[in-house]
């Protein structure tokens, strides 16, 4: 795993480093320590400090959250606006340009992201100079 600096680093460093949707619903839910790194953003935008982005627009996470983020910076989080939607709606032509312009954003070269639909894969490195597909 990466070395990450910042408020994230703080839950890495406490055991916190495998997470998934269904995680992330269990700790807010249920973990005071994870609570702590919450903060609330409905302007959050992709940027290289982000580090994966789960979706509960069908869902919303108590009544109200559609995006949850893991930010190495802010922490986690959370919105009450889906980012991705949002972002592919209003910024995007279609899937390639997601894919080539969250790499972009990231500072990956576009060989590293992965498009499928409405999921984007991506590694924090880079273990290849050539396509990976």
């Amino acid at each position: 795993m990466p070395v990450i600096q910042g408020r994230f680093e703080l839950l890495v460093q406490n055991g916190y480093r495998h997470w998934s949707k269904q995680l992330v619903e269990k700790r807010l839910t249920e973990d005071p320590l994870v609570r702590q790194y919450v903060v609330h953003n409905d302007d959050y935008h992709f940027n290289p400090n982000t580090i994966a982005i789960y979706n509960f627009a069908d869902n919303p996470m108590f009544g109200e959250y559609k995006t949850v983020v893991l930010d190495q910076k802010e922490g986690i989080v959370i919105s009450t606006k889906s980012v991705l939607h949002k972002y592919i709606k209003h910024v995007l032509i279609s899937g390639l340009s997601l894919q080539k312009s969250i790499a972009r954003i990231l500072g990956l070269a576009s060989f590293h992201s992965i498009s499928l639909v409405h999921l984007v894969f991506f590694s924090l490195h880079a273990y290849s100079k050539k396509n990976t597909d």
